[in-house]
C-alpha cells in the first residue's frame, strides 16, 4: 500500500479500553449523580442498569443528555482520568507505531467526543489520530447544556467512513484499504463493509461475535500489529 492509502478506523468504548463494568458514558452518569437531585440520580441509576442489559439502547442518548443537563464540565475530566487508568501503557504504544508506519487512524464512536479526546490527551496519543467523529457536548458557563449528535447509531459509521474515503480521494483510498476495529453490535454495520474487519474482546471469549466469517478476532488493541502484515 502507498503510505497515504492506509486507514484504520477504531471504535472507542469497549475497543480502546475494556468495559469493566461501565463504559465512559455510564461512568460519567454515575460520577454526575453527586450533582443531581435524588430523583434524577435514581432515574439515572436505573438507566445505567438498562444500558448494561442492552435494554432500550436506542433511547439511552436522550436520557443521557437529559440527566447531565446542568452538570459541571469538570466531571468529564474525572471520568476521563478513570477510563485512562484502565488502559495499560502496553496498550497505547501501538498507536504511535501505526502512525510511524504511515497509517491514518480515525475514531468513529457512538460515544462522547469530550471524554474520548480527554482520554487520548491523558495517554499522550491524541496526535496519533487524524480525526475523531463522536457526539459533542454543548456547554454554557462550563456546564453541560446539550449535545450535538453526530454518530447516533451504528448505521452512521459506514456513512462517516465514506466521507473519510472521499477526503482521501486524491490518494485513491479505497474500501479494500480500510481496517475497522470494533467490539460490538454498533460496529457491525462498519465491520460488514470493510475488507479487513477486526473484532476485539478484552475478555477473550468473543461473546458478542456477529455472524461474519471474515472477522479477525483479537483480545487487545496491541494485537493489531501482528495481523497487519497478513491481512492488510
Amino acid at each position: 500500500m502507498n503510505r497515504n492509502k492506509k486507514i484504520i478506523i477504531w471504535d472507542f468504548d469497549g475497543t480502546m479500553y475494556p468495559i469493566n463494568p461501565y463504559d465512559a458514558e455510564c461512568y460519567l452518569l454515575k460520577t454526575a449523580s453527586r450533582e443531581m437531585s435524588l430523583l434524577k440520580a435514581a432515574a439515572s441509576a436505573i438507566r445505567i442498569r438498562f444500558d448494561q442489559k442492552h435494554l432500550f439502547s436506542k433511547q439511552f442518548k436522550k436520557y443521557y443528555i437529559r440527566y447531565l443537563m446542568g452538570c459541571s464540565r469538570s466531571l468529564i475530566d474525572i471520568t476521563a482520568e478513570y477510563i485512562a487508568s484502565t488502559i495499560p501503557k502496553s496498550e497505547t504504544e501501538q498507536y504511535h507505531e501505526l502512525k510511524e508506519l504511515g497509517w491514518k487512524q480515525y475514531i468513529i464512536s457512538c460515544g462522547t467526543y469530550d471524554i474520548c479526546i480527554k482520554v487520548l490527551e491523558i495517554l499522550n496519543i491524541s496526535d496519533c489520530f487524524t480525526k475523531i467523529s463522536a457526539n459533542k457536548f454543548i456547554f454554557r458557563e462550563n456546564r453541560i447544556s446539550g449535545m450535538n449528535i453526530i454518530v447516533n447509531d451504528g448505521k452512521m459509521k459506514p456513512i462517516i467512513m465514506e466521507k473519510i474515503l472521499n477526503e482521501h480521494k486524491e490518494n485513491r483510498a479505497e474500501l479494500s484499504q480500510v481496517i475497522a476495529v470494533g467490539d460490538g453490535y454498533t460496529d457491525i454495520p462498519l465491520l460488514n463493509r470493510v475488507k479487513t474487519p477486526v473484532l476485539i474482546d478484552w475478555d477473550g471469549g468473543n461473546h458478542s461475535s456477529p455472524a461474519n466469517s471474515k472477522l479477525i478476532h483479537i483480545s487487545r488493541p496491541s494485537e493489531i500489529l501482528k495481523i497487519l502484515h497478513k491481512h492488510a
